[in-house]
């Protein structure tokens, strides 16, 4: 159990390391989210964990690598709202069933 490691940190390091993020990671967040984003941030906040501190990220590192997962997010969301426009457009033109304009 979770009782064995010193802290969340530590326990997070050890849930990377052995390819178990969705043990540490909230169902919530699994479901809803993008997993390629999911693993992104855990990458990420797994080099922020890093002992050496030389080899963890500076802030700014940081800050680039968020917006490029907020990027991947932008491109899906505006392929999501494309399609989802295809389909209203679609619907829009069809005929409508019982539905008298008189």
């Amino acid at each position: 159990g979770s009782g064995e490691y010193q802290n969340l940190a530590s326990y997070f390091v050890q849930c990377i390391e052995e390819n178990m993020l969705s043990d540490i990671v909230d169902e919530r967040v699994t479901k809803e989210g993008e997993k390629e984003h999911v693993i992104a941030v855990a990458n990420l906040a797994y080099t922020c964990l890093e002992l050496n501190g030389r080899k963890r990220p500076t802030m700014k590192e940081v800050m680039l690598q968020l917006e490029g997962i907020r990027g991947m997010n932008k491109k899906l969301n505006a392929q999501q709202n494309r399609e989802e426009i295809e389909l209203a457009g679609i619907e829009e033109y069809q005929p409508w069933d019982g539905y008298s304009a008189s």
